[in-house]
């Protein structure tokens, strides 16, 4: 495996700066009164412009808070009253205040305890009621930190601190304030982009930024991108991916020298691996210059992850050795593999299904039951991995399609047949009224009702597929008229009753015996 570590990895872009030099901020009978320094200061360089800037007062003693007005004023003019009128008239020591967006809450009006807060200004507007003592801004102000965002960073940075009230006589004090910038990493933009060489390196999306014509693989915004620059030291095929990453990276590559790029590839999830993982196979032409975007897909998930370059290794395999399926139903199957497979290959796929050699997905119905022995495989310039997977192909269960109604006569024979589909082996019905039988061979109901009513059969066919189920409600009457004889034993008028039928036969007898003498 080629692998070649950078020196440096690269970093968003978080500076600490610090002014200790206390001050005190005495009290007196005609305020606004100014701090001692005033106003503090300290210099910043070295920075691109700012996602994030937080600031805090360090070693705060004061007798009655409320009487502060403190403004942060940037190089470029832009300003903030981060506190006033609030904290209180109880005397706070040594509390330490910082002041950034991402707090919670700003400082209550009636107390003050160390803690990290919003601008915390009651009467905050553009324009504060407020007067600070020149030569500091009295309007225009922020209404939070990221007023500073985007600007130019780099000068002098101002902190004013006057006391507008009298009352808490005596001096008050600050040892000093600490600046935080955080801006986007170096190789923000493709301009910026950080040359590898076949390598492991480290990175963040942390504070990254998009710039106008960015394009990216996934349309959720905001982007985090950074970009990485690589020179393929050879034509063939080379993996790129995210490791060590405990969020959602996508990735992207493409080549040109500016915007529109063209893309040559991309990937979200890494096949086969963590949802966080992003990587790809690439085929490279030797000297090439490929341009890697890192992204984050939400921008809610950032931070470091490292970029690895590398050979091809073999695929492993690592999908079921077991599949099964139903004549007739369509039924999917994915070879999946790690090590980033190009292609894919199957044998002996049941009937009715296909491969995609691309996607390593056989999809289809089979068309024929049985077992059958399907040699799948997993390719790419380094080798094949192949694996047996055994495929079940059973028939579905039967479809009963025998009437659900059927009629019997008390004393008559009576026969039902449950037919269903799927060639069953077996069948079964119950609960039988005590008249009637099941075959479970053929499937044949038979026997001989012996009282009126309704009997609600439950019916069953089965084969190797399962068991398929039905109902027949048979409804049972009693004799009809043409099954019943009537006798008259009286003589009717017509001469056909059974007086007449009598002497009939009396008639026939003495014929008979007349003949023979």
């Amino acid at each position: 495996m080629l692998l070649i570590a950078c020196a440096m990895p690269v970093c968003a872009q978080t500076q600490v700066f610090n002014n200790n030099v206390p001050l005190t901020i005495s009290d007196s009978a005609a305020p606004p009164t100014k701090a001692s320094v005033y106003p503090s200061q300290l210099y910043v360089s070295g920075m691109t412009n700012p996602t994030s800037v937080t600031v805090r007062l360090n070693g705060f003693y004061h007798r009655q808070p409320v009487d502060l007005d403190i403004v942060l004023v940037s190089p470029t003019g832009r300003a903030v009253k981060i506190m006033s009128d609030v904290g209180g008239t109880s005397q706070v020591s040594n509390v330490s205040i910082t002041i950034a967006d991402t707090a919670s809450s700003p400082i209550s009006q009636f107390s003050l305890f160390s803690g990290t807060y919003r601008v915390s200004d009651v009467l905050i507007s553009p324009n504060s009621t407020d007067p600070m003592p020149s030569p500091a801004p009295n309007a225009g102000y922020g209404t939070s930190m990221a007023f500073f965002n985007g600007f130019n960073p780099n000068g002098w940075w101002s902190i004013y601190i006057a006391d507008d009230t009298t009352g808490g006589t005596g001096t008050n004090s600050m040892t000093g304030w600490t600046l935080t910038l955080s801006g986007p990493p170096a190789n923000d933009d493709l301009a910026n982009a950080e040359v590898i060489a076949s390598a492991l390196t480290s990175g963040t999306t942390f504070a990254g930024t998009s710039e106008i014509g960015e394009t990216r693989g996934v349309p959720v915004s905001p982007r985090r991108s950074v970009w990485y620059d690589w020179t393929a030291p050879a034509t063939g095929e080379y993996v790129i991916e995210t490791t060590n990453v405990a969020y959602d990276t996508t990735l992207d590559v493409y080549t040109g020298t500016a915007y529109p790029l063209t893309r040559v590839a991309f990937n979200d999830d890494a096949p086969d691996q963590s949802v966080a993982q992003s990587g790809l196979i690439l085929s490279v032409t030797s000297g090439t210059v490929y341009h890697i975007q890192v992204d984050a897909y939400f921008a809610s998930g950032v931070g470091p992850f490292d970029l690895r370059i590398s050979n091809p290794v073999t695929p492993v395999i690592t999908s079921a050795t077991t599949a099964g399926g139903t004549l007739g139903v369509p039924a999917t199957y994915a070879i999946r593999a790690n090590n980033y497979p190009t292609s894919f290959s199957a044998t002996g796929v049941p009937p009715g299904m296909t491969l995609n050699p691309t996607t390593g997905v056989i999809t289809g119905a089979p068309t024929s039951a049985g077992t059958f022995a399907m040699v799948v495989g997993a390719i790419n310039s380094a080798g094949t991995d192949t694996q047996t997977v055994t495929v079940t192909v059973t028939n579905p269960p039967p479809g009963i399609t025998s009437a659900q109604t059927a009629a019997a006569t008390i004393g008559v024979p009576f026969t039902y047949d449950i037919v269903a589909t799927g060639a069953p082996t077996s069948f079964g019905a119950a609960p039988l009224p005590t008249w009637l039988t099941v075959d479970t061979a053929t499937g044949r109901l038979s026997g001989t009702p012996t009282a009126a009513g309704v009997a609600s059969v439950a019916l069953s066919a089965t084969n190797s597929g399962g068991t398929g189920t039905g109902i027949v409600t048979i409804t049972i009457s009693g004799p009809t008229s043409s099954s019943t004889r009537f006798i008259n034993t009286t003589s009717d008028a017509s001469g056909c009753g059974f007086g007449s039928a009598a002497a009939m036969l009396v008639g026939a007898l003495l014929w008979w015996r007349r003949m023979r003498v």
